[in-house]
Parts: C-alpha cells; structure tokens; sequence
C-alpha cells in the first residue's frame, strides 16, 4: 500500500520531472550531511538539526529506491532502523543503539550504491545531467558506507585505529571522525592524523583506496563510452 500509493505520486505527470531528477537531491544532501556533520557535530543546541540532515540524506536514498517494490520496501526498513536505533540512542545514551544505527547506516548505504551503481551501467540512453549527479552520489556513497565500517571496528576491535582525534570519542560521537577518515582514504590523500592500527583495519583502508580510483577510472570511461554510442547513433 505504501510503495503504490509513492509510486503514483512520483510517477505522476506533475512529479515526472522530480524523479528524473532524483541523484541531484541525493548527491545534494549528501553533501550538506558530510559537510555540516564534520563542522558542527558536539556543538550545543545543532544536534537535532544535523540529525535532521541524514534524515533527508535518508529520504533522498529512499527516493531512489522507489523505482521498484523491493527495493523500496528493503531501503524503507534499513532507513527506519537507522532512525529509530540512532535517535532512541541520542535520548538513552545506550551504546548498543548507537551500534545498531552505524549497522543499518553502513548497510543502506551501501544497498543505494548498489541500486545506483546497477542502475548507470544497465542504461542504454544517452548520458544526462542527472545521471552524472548519480555517478558522483556513488562516489560520496562509498565514503559514507566506509566510514560506517570504520566505527563498528572500533567499537568490536577497540585500538584498530589511532589518531590524537579518536582518543577523545565516544561511541555516540566518532562517526565524524571516521567520516573524515574514510574520505581521506578514498581519495588517497593519507593525512595520517589518523592511521589504521590492525590487520583488518589496514586492509579496509587499502582496499576503500582502490576502490576509490577503480569506481573513478570505471565510471568515465562508461560515461564517455555512453556520450559516444549516442552521438554515432544520433
């Protein structure tokens, strides 16, 4: 009843437009999540609106999955767990809830990437604005799922990692750090204010890296490749 009645608002004709444009919001939120979390987490009197912006980074996820029923039931339910789990967490201050909600963060996260990613190498039309919006949501994505990771091996793996940063977080209050860690990595900038410790965590590390400059190198060249076979169609 839920994804019908989502389905036939943004299908709609008067919605029509809004859907074609769903990466732009998701890539959009996105941005003000990592950008405005890293700033202004710990400062008195912001916490709800910075949780009021992975809300929307959420709903923007949610947005993309409504294409189809399953996925849109399956983005529905993991967003919903991460809501529930983090804010019950704020309220209690209950470490088993706030692992909960990186749990569900890193996984529907990760299950956009997936949708998206599934969704830009399966096209056969010609490239548009949206869709390289979508192609740099992933991106973002991908950091955002690691930095997800990253927390849940500390907390299980205490020491994993170091960093003057990391000695002062609690569980509630690390994501931001581990964000900022994780986009590091992705992009190979390797500051080393904060260094992986264990095996596990250096492997991580490396493999996000990788990643990193495969999905890049991957991702324009299925972009040009798709530029292409448009205009020689054209």
């Amino acid at each position: 009843m839920l994804y019908d009645e989502a389905k036939k608002i943004i299908l709609h004709d008067d919605h029509a437009r809004l859907f074609q444009q769903r990466y732009r919001y998701l890539l959009m939120t996105q941005f003000v999540f990592v950008v405005w979390y890293s700033l202004l987490e710990g400062m008195v009197g912001v916490m709800y609106l910075l949780e009021l912006t992975l809300v929307a980074t959420l709903l923007a996820g949610v947005f993309v999955a409504t294409i189809k029923r399953r996925q849109f039931v399956i983005a529905v339910m993991l967003a919903s767990v991460l809501i529930l789990s983090r804010w019950s967490a704020i309220a209690t201050s209950t470490d088993v809830l706030y692992l909960i909600s990186y749990a569900a963060g890193a996984a529907f996260f990760l299950y956009i990437v997936v949708i998206v990613t599934f969704d830009i190498f399966t096209r056969s039309e010609k490239v548009t604005v949206d869709l390289i919006y979508g192609a740099v949501s992933v991106y973002w994505l991908l950091g955002l799922v690691f930095a997800f990771i990253y927390v849940l091996l500390e907390v299980f793996f205490p020491g994993s990692f170091i960093g003057n940063k990391l000695e002062a977080d609690s569980i509630g209050s690390s994501l931001s750090s581990f964000v900022y860690f994780s986009f590091v990595t992705l992009t190979t900038l390797g500051y080393g204010d904060i260094s992986p410790l264990s095996r596990v965590a250096g492997v991580l590390s490396y493999l996000e890296a990788i990643l990193g400059q495969l999905y890049l190198a991957i991702m324009v060249a299925r972009l040009v490749g798709m530029y292409l076979v448009h205009s020689q169609t054209k």
